[in-house]
């Protein structure tokens, strides 16, 4: 720390402080994937790195049964049960959609025992993340719809997968100057 203190008295941009910090400090992190069969092969074995594969054994153990989502429908971290209601049919995705984005975005900076935003605010925040120039659309990666497969075998939309893989459309990639 005291080195650290040194940098920013020096001058030093916080980025540069904060990494000689990191190897003490435990983060959050949000992580949307289709696929995790390189990872835990890499990872979880006795090969890897201890530490890292203690996270990718916590990791399987964490990890839920994913829900089948129907075409319209949407994964969205943060968004609880009940905010969604009980009737899909009268879920407003786009405010829920940008609730979930602003929650993802707030991971890296708020913790999560501080009280949330308003819904409006929370709009507000999406709205101000996917207007900046440049566009701050990486809380926007993990939103996701199922993509529609076409009688081919093929999907509609795989330009619209990002790094979700064939069968996603990720929000990110409908955001006009989005450039992942």
């Amino acid at each position: 720390m005291r080195h650290a203190e040194r940098y920013m008295r020096a001058g030093y941009h916080k980025q540069i402080c904060n990494r000689l910090l990191a190897p003490f400090l435990h983060i959050d992190v949000v992580l949307t994937t289709t696929n995790l069969s390189n990872w835990d092969a890499l990872r979880d074995d006795p090969a890897a790195e201890p530490h890292i594969r203690d996270l990718a054994v916590a990791m399987k153990e964490a990890l839920i049964e994913p829900t089948q989502l129907e075409r319209g429908e949407w994964h969205l971290p943060y968004i609880s049960d009940d905010e969604r209601g009980p009737d899909p049919s009268g879920f407003d995705w786009a405010v829920l959609r940008a609730c979930s984005v602003t929650r993802c975005a707030q991971v890296s900076y708020v913790p999560f025992h501080e009280a949330r935003l308003t819904i409006a605010e929370e709009v507000a925040r999406h709205d101000a993340l996917i207007a900046a120039r440049p566009m701050h659309a990486s809380p926007c990666e993990h939103q996701a719809t199922p993509d529609t497969k076409l009688p081919d075998g093929s999907w509609a939309h795989p330009e619209l997968a990002g790094n979700l893989g064939p069968g996603w459309i990720q929000y990110r990639k409908t955001l006009p100057g989005e450039r992942a």
